[in-house]
């Protein structure tokens, strides 16, 4: 399993917020940041609506589940407990 991380890197306030409060997390997952601005078919290819995201994916892929938004951090540990 692995985190996606969606967003504009250097573009956004709330995407550099979210990688910096990442950083400060401990996760049992490999992040894996995914700028959208190089990398635009993700954009399709995940039906992203919002930056920044995470995705949580198995080991083939496949979605288990998802955070969009920056929300805050309690919100984020709690997603990432769940």
């Amino acid at each position: 399993m692995k985190i996606l991380k969606f967003g504009a890197m250097g573009l956004t306030r709330p995407c550099e917020h979210l990688k910096a409060a990442l950083e400060t997390m401990e996760t049992p997952y490999e992040v894996e940041g995914i700028d959208i601005e190089v990398d635009k078919d993700k954009i399709g290819e995940y039906e992203l609506a919002l930056i920044p995201t995470l995705i949580l994916v198995d080991d083939n892929g496949v979605e288990q589940k998802r955070f969009e938004g920056l929300g805050n951090f309690t919100h984020m540990k709690e997603w990432l407990d769940e």
